[in-house]
This record gives C-alpha cells, structure tokens and sequence, in this order.
C-alpha cells in the first residue's frame, strides 16, 4: 500500500473526482480479496462520523465549536476492514446521509458476504434506518438520548419481554 503521503500527491495530481473514484476502485479489490480468504459470511458494520480539528481555511465550523471536517468511517467489526468512508465538511450534521452512506457500505461487500449488523451511535437513530434495518433482516444497536419518551417505552416492557444477553439478564434503565 502507498503511503498517505504518496497517496495524498496522486490525489493531487489526479484530481478530486478521478483520484478519489480511483482509489474507491482499488480499495475494493484490497477489500474483496482480503474477505475473500475468510469464512465468515455475516459482518457487522460500525459507522462513526468523527470530528477532526484544522486551521485550513477552507474548514467550516463543526457543532462542537471549533473548525475542521466531520468524515464518517464505516467498518466491519470482525475484521476491522474500512467498507466505505465519507468525506464531510466541518458544518455538516454527522446525523446527514446516513442511510445512504448505509447503503453504499452494504453494497461493498464482495458477493455471498453481507451486513447482518448494524451499530452506530445516536446519529443513526432515524427511522428510515430502523425501517431499512427491519425491513433487510439486519439487526442493530443504535444509541439514543435517554428522553422521557424512550423512557416511557422502555417502561412498557413486560418482564416477559426483557431477554438474557450472553448470560446476563438486561436490565431496565432509569433516568438518573
């Protein structure tokens, strides 16, 4: 693999679009064959938007209050492979475009392989994603702010509804 250096200059000299749809075309290939070697056949993806301070003039101010960008990375959990990544300016909502950059991870995956998992922090707790999870047989822990609302709905689970993860019974929440 090039460095990020090396990378970075053919980048450059390529241009915006053509270098980075060229890259996207080999990092698939790396990718495929890696997977290819392995015998797992259902991956969890974990997606992730993460903030990254700059002094480029360019950047845009990020909700946290200084400037920079905001990439979302998505990953296979057993393996650790980057499927797809995003570049994304400093002011965008890392809520934004989720199902689509969703979509675009689940269609990296090499033939017979595929995305039975799905984690993410709050920022995929959209119901077009929980709808597209239910819907594509992919199931999924997504964080949430701990509202009255979902607390309220957490209350209403029947004892009967509360089942045991890897040997330890789930237990209800209470806001603190």
């Amino acid at each position: 693999m090039p460095s990020s250096d090396a990378t970075g200059d053919w980048l450059r000299r390529m241009g915006q679009r053509e270098g980075l749809h060229g890259l996207e075309r080999v990092n698939r290939v790396i990718l495929h064959k890696r997977m290819d070697q392995e015998d797992t056949m259902e991956y969890t993806l974990d997606i992730d938007a993460t903030s990254i301070e700059s002094e480029k003039e360019s950047a845009k101010m990020t909700y946290k209050g200084f400037k920079g960008y905001y990439p979302i990375v998505g990953h296979l959990a057993e393996n650790g492979l980057v499927i797809g990544d995003e570049f994304r300016e400093g002011n965008e909502s890392p809520a934004s475009r989720n199902l689509e950059f969703i979509k675009y991870c689940i269609s990296q995956m090499p033939e017979g392989k595929r995305i039975k998992y799905l984690r993410s922090d709050s920022a995929a707790y959209q119901s077009e994603i929980i709808n597209f999870c239910e819907d594509n047989d992919i199931k999924f822990a997504i964080g949430c702010d701990l509202d009255a609302s979902v607390q309220q709905t957490i209350d209403e689970i029947s004892e009967n509804g509360w089942k045991n993860f890897k040997g330890a019974r789930l237990q209800k929440l209470f806001i603190q």
